[in-house]
């Protein structure tokens, strides 16, 4: 959960809840009993959550600071962490002071000039980068939760985590990581905290193998209330699976002048009541003036003028870049639809699926980064955006107001329209229907009578049995194509005046 704090300051001691909240409803629950009525489920045990600080972007490749202000990349120093669940664990990948297994290892520093430095990597580190997560984000991932500790692990049990029980919506406190604000971001003054689960089991070693150990069908989500008339909470197979993940971005004020350095981070145990003060020895921003002459006995002698030099003040930080538009531009549609599924999928080879090396080369990631975050979850690359537990409200918005997503016309005929408009169209047998008129282009479509076995039963119903477009070029040459599916008359044809 973020409170969506917008100004911190250096030295602020930072407190980030994560709390998990269903998404899920009952079909005929209307918005306000919804908010008061959920689907039971349960966390599966045993699985890990991602948790990915000091992000630039919601993918999390690139830090929130660059590496002359900071050698790590983050801009929060960790300080403890509370985990209320008895049955679930809180692991950092590099060392921290209270970790028993780090006694003789170097842990996480914190210097003005160098900002915070990873220390050794902590030995009870042993997670694998899921395949749908990038390299350059497992990079940036170095605080994991997991659902119960070590199978067989008599400290921590091995046990689901109930959410929701008996069909309540109440929001579940997984666990609150306590950490000290200590360098500004160089993003325009903010960054994003990024929290993930697996969506399957594949997992890939660090020398870029693939390790399926895990079950490739794992969901940690898991929806078993027995409302749920699709569901039998005696049968597992009938268990309805979702993925869990979550971004949240933090705002900050402008960092303070170059000659005032942050303060030094306190101790990690006990955690501090306050955020820590400025030592009396930390020099004043400039020098003291001298005292004023004594006045001259008459008659006055001349006297000299003092001119003092003072340093030049700092330049002003340069302007923040220029947000990401709120509604996301067409070209990440039409030029990187599947690079962006690819991303939230397979992760690797990704570059060789975009229509335009903007897509990765970073000119266009401004753009089109949140576009990439939402266009798979809530579209699968194949209907319109759906707000479900892996697709938020305003990511389906976003996708809908910009029109960033497939227009369709599938089966036996169902539309889906631009701005999330669906409708289903049935014409009538031989005729011809004009689907899309232009500035030279228009598109018909050929209707007929057709048979559908579906779900035990026959439905008489209509199909598109041919497709015609008539499209004028530049150089004024009318082209005309034919696709036809009639059995007799299959096959395409083009024509040009």
């Amino acid at each position: 959960e973020d409170n969506r704090r917008n100004e911190l300051q250096l030295g602020d001691i930072v407190l980030i809840k994560f709390q998990f909240t269903s998404a899920s409803t009952f079909a005929d629950n209307d918005p306000q009993e919804s908010k008061d009525y959920r689907p039971s489920g349960f966390l599966r045990r045993n699985m890990p959550i991602y948790i990915q600080l000091s992000c630039l972007r919601s993918n999390c490749k690139d830090p929130a600071v660059g590496p002359s202000r900071s050698t790590s990349g983050e801009v929060l120093f960790p300080l403890f962490t509370m985990a209320p669940k008895a049955n679930l664990r809180v692991y950092s990948k590099y060392c921290t002071d209270g970790e028993a297994a780090c006694n003789s290892l170097a842990k996480y520093s914190f210097a003005p000039e160098e900002g915070i430095t990873f220390g050794d990597k902590s030995p009870s580190w042993d997670f694998k980068r899921p395949i749908q997560i990038q390299a350059e984000q497992w990079a940036r991932t170095n605080f994991a939760m997991r659902t119960s500790g070590p199978p067989n692990d008599p400290e921590y049990g091995n046990a689901d985590i109930p959410f929701d029980i008996n069909d309540n919506a109440d929001p579940l406190c997984l666990a609150t990581l306590a950490s000290q604000f200590l360098v500004y971001p160089d993003a325009g003054g903010t960054f994003q905290i990024r929290v993930e689960a697996p969506q399957n089991g594949v997992l890939v070693n660090d020398d870029g193998t693939f390790d399926d150990s895990m079950d490739d069908s794992a969901a940690i989500m898991i929806l078993s209330s027995p409302s749920c008339t699709n569901i039998n909470p005696l049968d597992p197979t009938s268990f309805m699976e979702a993925s869990l993940n979550g971004v949240s971005q933090v705002g900050t004020l402008a960092p303070p002048p170059p000659s005032l350095p942050p303060s030094t981070p306190p101790p990690m145990f006990p955690p501090p009541l306050t955020p820590p003060l400025i030592p009396p020895s930390t020099p004043p921003l400039t020098p003291p003036l001298p005292p004023p002459p004594p006045p001259p006995s008459p008659p006055p002698p001349p006297v000299p003028v003092l001119i003092l030099k003072l340093p030049p003040s700092p330049p002003p930080p340069p302007p923040p870049k220029p947000p990401p538009p709120d509604i996301c531009p067409s070209q990440c549609l039409s030029l990187c639809k599947d690079y962006a599924s690819c991303l939230s999928t397979l992760g690797v080879g990704c570059e060789a699926l975009a229509m335009s090396p903007k897509c990765y080369n970073g000119e266009w990631e401004e753009y089109c980064g949140r576009y990439y975050e939402c266009y798979h979850p809530c579209t699968e690359n194949k209907r319109k955006p759906k707000v479900s537990a892996s697709c938020s409200p305003e990511c389906a918005a976003y996708l809908i107001e910009g029109s960033c997503f497939v227009f369709s016309v599938s089966k036996d005929p169902h539309f889906s329209l631009p701005h999330g408009g669906r409708t289903d169209f049935r014409g009538e047998n031989n005729a011809i229907f004009n689907l899309l008129s232009a500035k030279n282009l228009t598109m018909n479509v050929k209707i007929e009578q057709s048979d559908f076995a579906w779900n035990k039963r026959t439905v008489h119903g209509t199909k598109i049995s041919a497709a015609y477009w008539t499209l004028r070029t530049l150089t004024g040459k009318l082209i005309h194509i034919e696709y036809n599916t009639n059995i007799t008359t299959h096959g395409a044809a083009v024509h040009v005046e």
